[in-house]
């Protein structure tokens, strides 16, 4: 009876991009995605995990011109893995074009193989724990493609008559559309091609698209920021001797970034810490791989409701930066930013009553909250004055506000102008 085979699934490590910033105490060597590789490669290495080839499905490296940066780092973890005759089948995104070219002239093993150089389509076939086991590639020959690689499958891979596995391996935008420059395909795409299973490269995001044939993104092995949220790593992908295929995540992020969303509506402000240190807790308790790897937490935390000590929000806010607040089973937790939407416990509707600006304001507000007829042409007045920004400045016309955010952004303006006047009159 054939024995399985064990393949280890990873992309877009982004070597050479800087860590975000951390807070004291913490050591941003240690959150590099240089530490996750290192991380990877012992996994891989050990007798233990009995890993039979690694894939790596491009955007090993973060930009070309980081070439000197990138790639003695790059090149030990695959030498590690050359040593421990663990095969190394990669493909190259549409970061990491030239650097994989320059890295294949240097190493020459039969344990490493680069496949679909010039953007065509590519097999290889290998005896992996005494089963014949085919891979099928294609990298980007450049930093840009706007075709679909999958169409010109047939025509680069000639038909091979043969009940050997096939995996496949790309990078790609999926579902990507026609405007897309990064290799758009549809996921109906891969229907009816040989592969049993794709690895994909290029979305960060862990993601499982199809599962006949199985199609999935492998993730970053760690997220790259604070946008990258939840937990990240590497699939194991075992092809059993029916052929039958079993997906496994292994988390290797040693740090992970989480948002957390409190209210204070209810919250002694004098326990306000007390209170965050219990929502991560259960934050913790939530994790459902609690991986050997984790090192630290970050959360963007996004404080909401009213309070009468609306005021003293900032300073709490304040005193919570730059630093870590909570450790549980080793593993430090901080607040990577803060999101204030906390509002003053004022009556609106009596303050609505008045006939001084606080009162317009305080009717406005209540539109708002309330989604009243009025609050429509305060959005639709609010986003044409957005619109004009986003003209001028083009970075932040990639960006899509949808109305609810708006709402969000002029209620808080709107309260923290409402606490203004109001603190005014006090004065008065």
């Amino acid at each position: 009876m054939p024995n399985s085979v064990r393949l280890l699934c990873l992309a877009d490590l982004h070597l050479g991009r800087s860590s975000p910033p951390l807070p004291e105490g913490l050591t941003a060597t240690q959150f590099t995605s240089r530490a996750a590789w290192e991380a990877i490669v012992h996994y891989a290495v050990s007798p233990e995990n009995k890993i039979d080839a690694v894939l790596l499905c491009g955007d090993a490296v973060d930009q070309d011109d980081l070439f000197f940066e990138t790639f003695h780092v790059f090149e030990k973890g695959i030498r590690a893995l050359i040593d421990a005759k663990i095969p190394l089948i990669a493909v190259t995104g549409n970061h990491d074009a030239s650097v994989f070219r320059k890295l294949a002239q240097t190493i020459s093993s039969p344990f490493f193989h680069l496949l679909g150089k010039d953007g065509k389509w590519e097999s290889l076939l290998l005896t992996l724990n005494c089963r014949n086991i085919r891979f099928d590639g294609w990298s980007f020959p450049e930093n840009h493609v706007s075709y679909n690689p999958l169409q010109r499958y047939h025509n680069d891979l000639p038909s091979i008559s043969s009940t050997d596995p096939v995996i496949g391996l790309l990078h790609c935008d999926c579902p990507g559309t026609a405007l897309s420059r990064y290799a758009p395909v549809k996921v109906q795409d891969f229907d009816g091609l040989p592969p049993l299973a794709w690895a994909l490269g290029h979305i960060h995001k862990p993601t499982t698209l199809y599962q006949n044939p199985l199609v999935f993104y492998c993730g970053s092995p760690q997220g790259l920021d604070a946008s990258e949220n939840g937990d990240h790593g590497a699939h194991l992908l075992e092809i059993l001797p029916n052929h039958e295929i079993k997906k496994n995540f292994i988390s290797f992020a040693k740090i992970r970034w989480e948002n957390i969303q409190l209210s204070i509506s209810q919250t002694d402000i004098d326990n306000f810490e007390e209170r965050l240190i219990r929502e991560f807790s259960a934050l913790h308790a939530s994790f459902e791989n609690h991986s050997p790897f984790l090192q630290a937490v970050g959360c963007r935390l996004t404080l909401i409701g009213s309070h009468s000590a609306y005021r003293q929000i900032p300073t709490l806010i304040e005193k919570m930066q730059n630093r870590v607040l909570f450790s549980i089973n080793s593993v430090e937790y901080f607040i990577e930013h803060t999101q204030n939407y906390t509002q003053p416990s004022y009556d609106l509707k009596q303050l609505s009553e008045l006939s001084d600006p606080a009162g317009l304001l305080a009717k406005q507000l209540l539109a708002l909250e309330n989604s009243l007829p009025d609050v429509q042409s305060i959005l639709q007045m609010t986003r044409a004055r957005l619109s004009s920004a986003q003209e001028k400045y083009a970075y932040f016309s990639q960006f899509e506000v949808s109305d609810e955010q708006i709402k969000a952004w002029l209620l808080q303006s709107g309260y923290q102008a409402l606490d203004l006047l109001l603190s005014q009159k006090e004065k008065e």
